[in-house]
């Protein structure tokens, strides 16, 4: 036991074998990006329309995506993902939670491409199109930036991690606002915070997957996204539990988590009831 757990990043997933809370969410958006759409097969292009499995709004594809391998935990049932290009390549549809600005989250898994150099981009975004400033004027979304991840608060604030988004690692990424704290957690650990008070979505917005709309402002993100989620919770009742299973292999990046994990462990309220 002592080996698997030192194999998958040490503390993480001892905090997860403890037992999760019960799922408080509820999915007000979830493209799997393969398993829900018909005769995806690994290689294959991905079709015209991708499948919302919670709020049955599909996403429309634009440019150039393949179906890829479900490269991620067995327990998240993910056996296909989409590969994006590093150039205009993404999925989108209407912003969801028009609106909203408490008690959500939007997660998705991120794999950087391992063949690329630049791993900058937006790979999920539900917000406004920035156009002309090329930054988003509303919204929020999951952003890689000089080669780390970060929250997004279109128009308000970045939230930096430190956590470097390394080509060929793949990781959980979720952004959730809850009770009025925005965190942003890289595999069920809290990785960065804000107060700031996020720019709801308005009508014409877009979520888009793989590489936002105003793509200008960054290189188009290349790599592979995987179980693109939306949600909204109770106020309070949010638990890092809720997010999906951690991803394997994600050794490189719970390693330098490791520290911050014993903390989340220590930290992490007692299961709902």
């Amino acid at each position: 036991m002592r080996q698997l757990v030192f194999r998958f990043g040490v503390v993480a997933l001892v905090c997860f074998a403890a037992g999760e809370a019960v799922a408080a969410i509820s999915l007000v958006r979830q493209y799997r990006l393969g398993e829900a759409d018909a005769g995806a097969l690994v290689g294959l292009p991905g079709n015209p329309t991708t499948t919302d499995s919670a709020g049955g709004v599909p996403a429309v594809k634009v440019g150039n995506t393949t179906y890829d391998v479900g490269l991620f935990s067995p327990g998240s049932g993910s056996t296909l993902s989409m590969q994006f290009e590093n150039v205009d390549s993404r999925y989108e549809a209407p912003a969801a939670l028009l609106g909203v600005s408490d008690n959500f989250g939007i997660e998705a898994y991120i794999m950087p491409d391992p063949f690329t150099a630049f791993v900058d981009g937006r790979p999920f975004y539900n917000g406004g199109d920035g156009i002309p400033t090329n930054a988003p004027s509303d919204g929020y979304g999951l952003l890689i930036s000089r080669g780390t991840y970060q929250g997004l608060l279109g128009g308000v604030a970045l939230l930096p991690t430190g956590v470097a988004a390394q080509p060929g690692v793949a990781v959980d990424m979720a952004l959730v606002r809850d009770s009025g704290v925005t965190t942003v957690y890289i595999n069920h650990v809290a990785v960065a915070n804000s107060l700031a008070a996020p720019s709801p979505t308005i009508g014409g917005d877009k979520l888009a997957i793989g590489n936002f709309l105003d793509s200008g402002a960054l290189p188009p993100f290349a790599g592979v996204v995987d179980e693109a989620r939306v949600f909204v919770f109770l106020p309070g009742q949010f638990d890092p539990g809720d997010l999906s299973p951690i991803p394997e292999p994600s050794t490189l990046v719970l390693g330098a988590l490791g520290i911050v994990a014993v903390v989340a462990c220590a930290g992490r309220r007692s299961p709902r009831t």
